[in-house]
């Protein structure tokens, strides 16, 4: 993704020949995306999450998404507004495009903690169109590609 001096965000999905569909290249994102999710977040970084989740690296784009969404599902004080305020949820509604099943499951998990929020926050999901994402990419498809834990 690139985002402009306003904030608004255009589609640079990575091509990373790893980031197709084919069972290596998916094997390959699962391990890597476990890579991640074994590291520690702290909210600290979440500056250099939102600049790496509108890279044209693949690696970058789903070690942002892997560690906004663990942030989001922090107990205590989870950074949603921070997030919005940043213009991500159009950002993670983009990577839904992409290939990979991987990087659709962390930016749906992302998005559907940034819903758990307040009423307003909730708004600002649904108004991107997220309801449909969620409905679309069911738990089926995710379990069906090894990708529910």
């Amino acid at each position: 993704f690139a985002a402009d001096q306003s904030g608004s965000s255009s589609l640079a999905i990575s091509s990373n020949p790893n980031q197709g569909s084919s069972s290596s290249s998916h094997s390959q994102q699962q391990t890597l995306a476990q890579e991640f999710r074994n590291k520690d977040y702290s909210v600290s970084i979440l500056p250099e999450l939102m600049k790496d989740i509108r890279s044209t690296d693949f690696n970058k784009q789903l070690n942002a998404a892997v560690g906004i969404r663990k942030l989001l599902s922090m107990e205590k004080d989870p950074p949603i507004q921070e997030v919005i305020d940043a213009n991500l949820v159009p950002v993670l509604m983009n990577l839904l495009k992409s290939d990979s099943y991987v990087m659709q499951f962390e930016c749906l998990w992302a998005l559907t903690n940034i819903a758990s929020g307040t009423s307003n926050q909730t708004k600002v999901v649904v108004e991107q169109g997220a309801i449909k994402e969620f409905i679309e990419r069911s738990e089926y498809r995710f379990y069906n590609q090894g990708l529910i834990f």
